[in-house]
């Protein structure tokens, strides 16, 4: 019964890059993510490594060892410590990419996978565009008809959930980090695996596997709304927080906003990431409005911000 409660509570419960790549963890205390780590192939000064700048001092408590069903050889699912430890660090881990940035108030791990399932959910509940060609060898095998649904959408809603035990560790992180941020991921999959049980908890680790692989078109496609969620964050918060460019005709003296650089570094580093027909169009009409909006505010847009396809 409780995994049938889990299965039905992932979807909505899951909706779902510090001035210091060492805060990526900065929402969990040391003690308890020890513990979960302590259970996988983790090493312990792995996370001392992961967590040297600070952690929130507050007690939570150790999340327990998953019971074994005495008539089966199935897990028991833990539904209590999935929703509450694993899913609710989600909504608590900030996004590294924007602390580092600066941004007030930055998204959390939970907030950009629930805009990254609804992209999913957009890409086979209506017909295609016909901006979008799929006509070509290249792209035939992103025409929606070709995609699995229901798998995209869990995939999307799961991509990040390592991240609850592992931390958002982005390419501007310590060079160790870089370098075990994959086992580290792995571990912490392989955790809540057991933490889940079976079968769900099977599925999540597969559905995590299929997308670092990068192989099915479903995990193409969510990589492409991993990306495309980031820059269009990346415009909202421009359009919120970026100052007027001092000395430009549209500088004004009541300026207020915080923000005062463009988030040029989201735009470079993703200007090829794009495969889809879809993803690709919306990437550039959304670095269209965004030179607009630079343009108003005396900002310049450089040519690497630009795609380049």
């Amino acid at each position: 019964r409780s995994l049938t409660i889990v299965q039905f509570l992932l979807l909505p419960t899951l909706p779902f890059h510090s001035s210091h790549s060492a805060t990526v963890t900065a929402f969990h205390s040391r003690s308890t993510i020890r513990t979960h780590l302590t259970s996988t192939s983790i090493a312990a000064s792995d996370y001392d490594v992961m967590s040297s700048s600070k952690a929130l001092t507050s007690p939570t408590a150790p999340i327990p060892t998953p019971k074994t069903s005495p008539t089966n050889n199935l897990t028991m699912c833990d539904s209590l410590t999935f929703l509450s430890e694993i899913c609710g660090a989600l909504k608590t881990i900030k996004r590294t990419g924007w602390v580092r940035s600066g941004i007030p108030l930055p998204e959390s791990d939970s907030d950009h996978m629930h805009r990254c399932a609804m992209c999913a959910m957009l890409i086979t509940s209506s017909s295609p565009d016909p901006r979008d060609d799929y006509s070509k060898a290249s792209t035939q095998k992103f025409h929606p008809t070709n995609v699995n649904g229901n798998k995209l959408l869990r995939m999307a809603l799961t991509h990040d959930v390592c991240e609850s035990l592992a931390g958002d560790v982005t390419p501007f992180c310590d060079a160790k980090l870089l370098t075990n941020k994959h086992a580290c991921e792995d571990g912490a999959m392989r955790r809540i695996q057991k933490i889940v049980g079976a079968p769900l908890g099977v599925e999540l680790y597969e559905l995590w596997q299929e997308y670092e692989g990068q192989e099915t078109i479903e995990a193409l496609y969510c990589k492409d709304i991993d990306k495309f969620e980031m820059v269009m964050q990346a415009y909202e918060y421009e359009r919120a927080h970026l100052t007027h460019k001092m000395g430009s005709a549209s500088e004004t003296e009541n300026d207020s906003r915080t923000l005062l650089q463009p988030l040029r570094t989201f735009y470079i580093t993703t200007n090829t990431s794009m495969k889809s027909p879809l993803f690709k169009r919306l990437d550039g009409e959304l670095r269209d409005k965004r030179e607009v909006l630079l343009s108003e505010r005396g900002w310049d847009v450089t040519n690497v911000e630009r795609q380049a396809y």
